[in-house]
């Protein structure tokens, strides 16, 4: 886990003004984050993320010029650890599926409430999953039909605990859901997601929940 720093910093791009102001006016007062950049489209998104210097990205997809998507490859490509949570009113099929494929560290609805989406920002700096239960569904669901590729009945070796984790992982859960759910640490859960990004051959969670789903390696 990361050293909490006095505020987690936030960029938001989003084409919407009133939303924009929202998030603003929803950080007020908070001891716990701050806005330090608010743009209305990414055409020059890695300029901006480097004036804003944020320590996790809010994406919106749907912008003039320059998408969500493509600002997010764009920010992975110049910032590979930077954390990125699409937050956005679409949950259609394509632009779920490729965000994830993308590298997004979180996808959340803009009607998830206003407690839900701050939880997800403190997943996401975590390094912990922020799909929310009815996105993982979702993604789940189109995974394991025609996105998904043939299984090689290949398991990567991972151990029964390390597969039931990696489950709820896709289900969307944190690492502190995924303790209580099993009944271990939140250490322990810790060290099974390093094992399981080691045996995957991943580096984060979108890209372990995509691996997983696409190669069958769990069942829905």
């Amino acid at each position: 886990m990361k050293t909490i720093p006095d505020k987690i910093r936030l960029a938001v791009f989003d084409d919407n003004s009133f939303f924009r102001e929202s998030v603003n006016i929803l950080l007020e007062g908070r001891t716990d984050m701050v806005l330090t950049g608010a743009f209305g489209d990414a055409n020059n998104v890695l300029h901006d993320v480097r004036s804003a210097s944020p320590d996790v990205v809010l994406m919106d997809i749907d912008m003039p010029g320059t998408n969500g998507i493509e600002a997010l490859k764009k920010i992975k490509a110049a910032f590979p650890d930077m954390p990125v949570m699409m937050l956005t009113d679409f949950d259609d099929d394509d632009k779920v599926i490729d965000s994830i494929c993308s590298g997004a560290n979180g996808y959340t609805l803009k009607t998830s409430t206003s407690e839900k989406i701050m939880e997800s920002i403190h997943d996401v700096y975590n390094g912990h999953s922020s799909l929310s239960p009815t996105i993982a569904k979702k993604v789940l669901k189109l995974f394991s039909g025609k996105f998904s590729l043939p299984s090689d009945n290949t398991d990567y070796f991972l151990s029964p605990r390390e597969k039931e984790v990696l489950n709820e992982l896709v289900n969307g859960n944190s690492h502190k859901a995924i303790a209580d759910k099993l009944g271990i640490t939140y250490d322990t859960v810790r060290a099974h997601i390093k094992q399981i990004y080691r045996k995957l051959q991943v580096s984060n969670i979108s890209a372990a929940v995509s691996k997983a789903l696409r190669q069958r390696i769990i069942q829905s």
